[in-house]
């Protein structure tokens, strides 16, 4: 998770400088460096107490969290890439006050708040704001795009009592970035999404924290709405995700089993006919009941998509080879329709993989766009997009799969190896499994055999 993070307050300094040793690693374990609870407001400090909010109307701890439950540093996985920023004016008076009395931090850099906030949209994760919120909404205002692209937001007032998650509090984490900062800085977490405060399911966290992409944000809220109001709500998805899910809400599981459909994979084949029939009897269903659905499912679900929340779980590996210098167009063409042919959502492919001597290959490097990626993951570690192996890691893939590969005599002349593109799919399904801890390759299967285009090739292998 990369955080990017500004003060734009002279009294907020002291917590841009705690924010860095939190966001850097350093814990923050005497009692001089966490917020002293005297800072807190109490009931002579406030004007009226009628008015402003007193403990009655705050969130109680069966409201809140649990502890337990709370993300740690390993979990948001914070990397060492975040900046610190003061903006310009506040940089400058601190240089020259000596009550500083020491050297500013080298990390801290001098940024107009405009600029800053330019940067930090297009770079960062999280951007943290230190200071009042209307500076820091007026900020982002002309930014805001969709829940799946906007990064998250957080605001921390000059004292560090609130934690504020101001924009993408599910998908984009800031709730639960606001609650890991709050339990270090010992502050307030301000939660305010409904379903954070009436502890239900929001199913937009739970995808994220699961890594499945929601083909279409604006679904979302027919699905909380009902799930609020402790309506029935239909799901479509496997045991595992049914069973997860059916403890958290009035939900309805439905397998294919259930609705007397084929396995859409058999014998390591993709049977579009079969995923058609899966499609069409959810189609029945939702009409039946007129209730909101979901489908959780790594396939193109073709018009099924406008009337049901997709979550689409990362499942698939593309291997590719090309000859050198090939027009990137071939490669992408190829990508693309092989895709389309087997009913492969583009957001559920995990990985781009090759042969290492293929690493500056332009028409392999440019497919990386087409992949889905989460700005963060909070309970998941970060996995690699493009990956490139040896010759001979890529003749190890034989352990890792039962598939026979497609040898070629003139490939492996060239680079070492007989197959390109369907060891490199296994290679890539087999460290994505070790990077997400489930443990090594095992039986891996290649789903989409060797296929040709204008001097190049792909293979799909699933998970």
């Amino acid at each position: 998770m990369k955080v990017y993070s500004i003060c734009f307050t002279k009294n907020g300094f002291k917590i841009l400088e705690k924010l860095s040793k939190i966001i850097n690693g350093d814990d923050l374990l005497d009692a001089d460096n966490l917020l002293n609870a005297n800072n807190l407001p109490n009931a002579s400090n406030l004007s009226n107490a009628d008015n402003l909010l007193n403990t009655n109307n705050l969130s109680n701890a069966s409201n809140l969290p649990n502890a337990n439950n709370l993300p740690n540093k390993n979990q948001l996985k914070i990397n060492t890439t975040s900046k610190f920023y003061l903006s310009k004016r506040i940089y400058d008076d601190l240089i020259l006050d000596e009550a500083l009395q020491r050297p500013m931090n080298s990390d801290f850099r001098r940024a107009n708040l405009r600029e800053f906030t330019q940067e930090a949209w297009q770079e960062a994760d999280a951007i943290i704001y230190i200071g009042a919120t209307g500076i820091a909404l007026r900020s982002i205002a002309k930014y805001i795009d969709k829940k799946d692209k906007d990064p998250a937001v957080v605001v921390i007032d000059e004292k560090g009592r609130y934690v504020i998650p101001l924009l993408s509090g599910h998908i984009g984490g800031a709730n639960d970035l606001s609650l890991y900062l709050s339990e270090k800085l010992g502050s307030q977490a301000v939660i305010t999404t409904a379903t954070d405060i009436n502890e239900k399911l929001a199913i937009d966290s739970w995808a994220r924290d699961k890594d499945y992409k929601v083909h279409d944000t604006g679904k979302i809220a027919q699905v909380t709405a009902a799930i609020l109001e402790d309506r029935e709500v239909l799901l479509f998805a496997g045991e595992t995700d049914s069973r997860e899910l059916l403890k958290r809400g009035n939900i309805s599981c439905f397998s294919l089993k259930d609705l007397d459909c084929q396995d859409i994979i058999e014998e390591n084949q993709i049977y579009p006919e079969r995923l058609a029939d899966y499609i069409q009897k959810i189609s029945t269903k939702i009409k039946e009941s007129g209730l909101p659905a979901v489908v959780i499912s790594p396939y193109d679900l073709g018009s099924l998509e406008d009337k049901v929340l997709h979550l689409i779980p990362k499942a698939f590996c593309v291997g590719v080879g090309a000859r050198k210098d090939v027009e990137p167009s071939k490669m992408e063409d190829l990508y693309l329709s092989t895709l389309k042919k087997h009913c492969i959502s583009p957001s559920a492919v995990i990985s781009i993989n090759s042969i290492d001597i293929k690493k500056e290959e332009k028409a392999i490097l440019q497919l990386e766009h087409h992949l889905t990626k989460m700005r963060w993951t909070a309970k998941k570690n970060a996995y690699s997009y493009m990956n490139f192996f040896s010759a001979d890691e890529l003749k190890d893939a034989e352990n890792l799969t039962r598939h026979k590969f497609e040898p070629s005599g003139f490939v492996k002349s060239i680079t070492g190896v007989d197959n390109v593109c369907e060891r490199a799919a296994v290679k890539g399904a087999a460290l994505y499994k070790e990077e997400a801890g489930q443990g090594p390759g095992g039986d891996i299967q290649v789903l989409v055999r060797k296929t040709k285009g204008d001097s190049v090739t792909i293979a799909i292998a699933r998970i």
